[in-house]
C-alpha cells in the first residue's frame, strides 16, 4: 500500500538480462521517483528522451489500482499535454505491464478486457483509472475520493489551470486518512509554465519534490546510447535547446 517499489519487485515476471542474469526491472532513478510519491505526495520529474518516464507512470497506476481496489474508494485521473500521449503511449504501456503481472501473487484473476481493462480506463470494485485530455480545467475537478492519484504525462504542455484545478481537489488531503498524490513528468521544454515553475523550485511550490534524471544516469542504466548522445552534440551543438532538452534533460532558455 505504501511501497510501490516493493509492489513492482514482487508482482511482475521481469525478463532476465542475458548478460548479467539479473531481472530487467526498474532503474535506480525510477525507484527513487516511485518512493518519493509516497513520501512527498507531489512529485515532478524531468529528464532526457528514453529515460523511461512512461514506464514509471504506468507502474504507479498499477500499484495504486491493485493496492486500493476492494479496500478503499479511489480514483486515478490520467491526463497529458496531448491526447495522443495517453492513447498511443501511456495506456498501451499499462496494458503491456499487465501481461507480465503475477496474478497468483496478487491473489486474483487477470483483468477482463471486456469490462475491466479498457482502452483508456481500468474499472475496479471501489474505484477506477480513467484518462482524458488536459483541455478543460473544469473537467478534472471531480477527483474526490479518500485516495486519489493524479498522473500528468508530458507535463510541459499542460496548462497552468489544470494544475490549479487539481490543487483545488486536495483541500481535504491529510484529513481522516484522505490522501492525494500527484505524479507529473515530462521531457523539459522552455523555461515557462507551471511545470517549469515546480521543477525550478519557485516560491509557492515548496510542497512539491522535483527530480532531474540526468543523461549520465540514463547511460549507466542502459537507457541511453552514449554514441547517440555524442552524435547529437555534433549535430545540434551542446549549447542548442534541442541538445539541452532531449539529451541532457534540462530546461532551455528558448
Amino acid at each position: 500500500f505504501n511501497d510501490p517499489v516493493a509492489f513492482a519487485r514482487d508482482h511482475f515476471r521481469w525478463p532476465t538480462d542475458p548478460i548479467t542474469g539479473q531481472p530487467m526491472w526498474l532503474t535506480g532513478y525510477q525507484q527513487k521517483i516511485l518512493n518519493r510519491v509516497v513520501e512527498k505526495k507531489r512529485v515532478a520529474f524531468y529528464g532526457p528522451r528514453g529515460s523511461g518516464k512512461t514506464r514509471v507512470m504506468a507502474e504507479a497506476i498499477l500499484w495504486f489500482y491493485f493496492t486500493r481496489d476492494g479496500e478503499v474508494d479511489f480514483k486515478v485521473p490520467v491526463t497529458a499535454g496531448g491526447y495522443r500521449q495517453i492513447e498511443e503511449y501511456l495506456f498501451p504501456e499499462v496494458h503491456s505491464l499487465c501481461r507480465i503481472l503475477r496474478w497468483d501473487k496478487l491473489g486474483r484473476r487477470p483483468l477482463s478486457r471486456r469490462d475491466e481493462l479498457m482502452k483508456l480506463s481500468i474499472e475496479g470494485t471501489t474505484g477506477r483509472v480513467f484518462g482524458g485530455a488536459a483541455t478543460d480545467p473544469n473537467l478534472i475537478e471531480g477527483g474526490h475520493a479518500p485516495q486519489v492519484l493524479y498522473i500528468l504525462d508530458e507535463s510541459k504542455a499542460i496548462a497552468d489551470g489544470i494544475y490549479d484545478s487539481i490543487e483545488g481537489t486536495g483541500v481535504a488531503a491529510g484529513l481522516d486518512n484522505r490522501e492525494m498524490y500527484i505524479l507529473s513528468g515530462s521531457t523539459p521544454g522552455a523555461k515557462l509554465g507551471r511545470f517549469w515553475q515546480i521543477c525550478n523550485g519557485e516560491s509557492g511550490f515548496e510542497d512539491w519534490d522535483a527530480i532531474h534524471i540526468t543523461a549520465e544516469e540514463c547511460i549507466r542504466a542502459g537507457r541511453m546510447n552514449p554514441e547517440w548522445a555524442k552524435q547529437r552534440a555534433r549535430q545540434w551543438s551542446t549549447s542548442s535547446a534541442l541538445f539541452q532538452c532531449h539529451v541532457l534533460g534540462r530546461f532551455a532558455d528558448a
